[in-house]
């Protein structure tokens, strides 16, 4: 038994250059609005964690750029 697709009106096969006439910006806009209205809680005992292990370090503030990362071999690259 065979099945056939039926597009009516509609291309199967979405040309490559797309971004010519979908606009990402609403969904980037989106994605952004999203992340930037998450919060994060800690709990008293996360909160206590936190201190210990920010306990003696002089400077506590995030990494701005992080070097590129240097991944391992491939799994199939590993001889086993």
């Amino acid at each position: 038994m065979t099945r056939h697709n039926v597009w009516i009106g509609s291309n199967p096969n979405p040309e490559r250059d797309t971004g010519k006439w979908i606009d990402n910006a609403p969904l980037e806009q989106l994605v952004k609005d999203i992340i930037d209205s998450l919060q994060i809680t800690l709990s008293p005992e996360a909160k206590q964690q936190q201190g210990k292990a920010l306990a003696g370090l002089a400077d506590t503030s995030l990494v701005k750029e992080y070097p590129p990362i240097k991944w391992g071999k491939a799994a199939n690259e590993i001889a086993t």
